[in-house]
């Protein structure tokens, strides 16, 4: 690559052709696993849903946060921005895995069973957001603690 040049190599590099054989193993794992123990209904079923939530990533979770990182960027000044958005990307991805218990699904399926989902999940998502946060607010005072010290 020439000096100067901005573009970005060609991918090909050893981390590359490691991760796509590792990927692609697992992967190929997982499909004959589907396709060994199921039938092809419940194997439509989980294409169907696969394909769901691709959908469902690219046309709501990917513009959130593409909106939400342009605000970001306008508001959180440039030494806060990593902490705030770990803590946003963190949440997020709690919340998501949070949608099914939230919304008592499984015990909606099997009503007589009272040890489906026992636990009080709003009080639990919340509390391990406060946890998320207060970590985010710590790395932000050590950021502002830190710039305070630092020589002029």
């Amino acid at each position: 690559m020439p000096a100067g040049s901005d573009a970005s190599p060609p991918p090909g590099g050893p981390a590359f052709w490691t991760g796509l054989a590792v990927g692609g193993t697992v992967v190929a794992f997982g499909i004959v696993g589907l396709v060994s123990t199921t039938d092809l209904a419940n194997g439509l079923d989980v294409g169907v849903w696969v394909v769901g939530a691709d959908l469902v990533h690219d046309l709501v979770l990917a513009p959130i946060a593409v909106v939400v990182s342009i605000v970001l960027a306008r508001l959180v000044p440039l030494p806060w921005r990593a902490p705030v958005r770990a803590g946003l990307a963190t949440s997020a991805v709690l919340v998501i895995v949070a949608v099914p218990p939230l919304l008592g699904t499984a015990r909606d399926t099997v009503p007589s069973n009272h040890t489906v989902q026992p636990l009080d999940y709003p009080s639990a998502l919340l509390t391990v957001l406060g946890i998320v946060w207060a970590a985010a607010g710590l790395w932000l005072l050590a950021i502002a603690l830190r710039r305070r010290r630092a020589p002029a």
